[in-house]
């Protein structure tokens, strides 16, 4: 009597582990389709922020949909654990944040933000655009900036600097000894203050997905 207690009792243990597991895989599957429409959400809400859909690859905000990443946890799929989590993250949270909350930037340290041109970021090719200042920028090319004050701020021209304008001919030293030229060139628009307005709305995303989710999680456990 007593084996027969205890094969009952092991059965009893195996019936509750396989429920456990089959639950565990459901709820990571819940939690995982949820994580995924969020993460496909949180990329539209940025991509249509900055209208990235019509605009190129070239633009500064092309790559900035493509930060947010997903990540399950456990890693393992097979774990039975019943409290899988799903974690949508951003690899840019300072500039989701701003654009999400809308700020006000100024300059610490300085009167002006500095913005380089299409002009600058051509001649500064060994430095990020993201680092490129005007005192980079003249130690780089050995030319000094002068300074133009504009109603807005000013801009930072750089004198006679050479522009090459390449045209047919018949070889790359005389189309630029025939087509050199040298003017002035603006190679930084600065201006006092940027303001950033509100665009993404990841709160709301979040808080959306919550319910989501725990459709998901009743829609896996009812099913057979």
């Amino acid at each position: 009597m007593a084996d027969l207690i205890d094969l009952q009792a092991d059965q009893s243990g195996f019936a509750v582990g396989a429920v456990k597991a089959e639950l565990a895989r459901k709820l990571r599957r819940a939690v995982s389709g949820t994580g995924r429409d969020t993460l496909a959400a949180t990329k539209d809400d940025t991509k249509s922020a900055f209208s990235l859909r019509t605009q190129s690859r070239r633009s500064p905000f092309s790559r900035l949909a493509n930060a947010w990443k997903l990540r399950v946890y456990p890693n393992d799929a097979r774990s039975d654990t019943l409290s899988p989590t799903a974690l949508v993250y951003t690899k840019a949270p300072e500039i989701i944040s701003a654009h999400e909350l809308g700020v006000t930037i100024a300059p610490k340290y300085a009167s002006f933000l500095a913005f380089p041109t299409i002009e600058a970021a051509r001649y500064g090719r060994r430095i990020f655009a993201a680092m490129l200042t005007p005192a980079v920028w003249m130690k780089e090319n050995r030319v000094p900036l002068r300074f133009v004050p504009m109603p807005y701020g000013g801009v930072l021209i750089a004198d006679l600097f050479r522009v090459w304008t390449r045209k047919n001919g018949r070889n790359k030293k005389a189309r630029l000894a025939v087509f050199r030229r040298e003017r002035p060139q603006v190679m930084f628009v600065l201006i006092r203050q940027a303001t950033l307005r509100k665009r993404l709305h990841v709160a709301e995303i979040a808080r959306r997905m919550g319910g989501s989710l725990r459709v998901a999680i009743e829609r896996e456990v009812s099913a057979s």
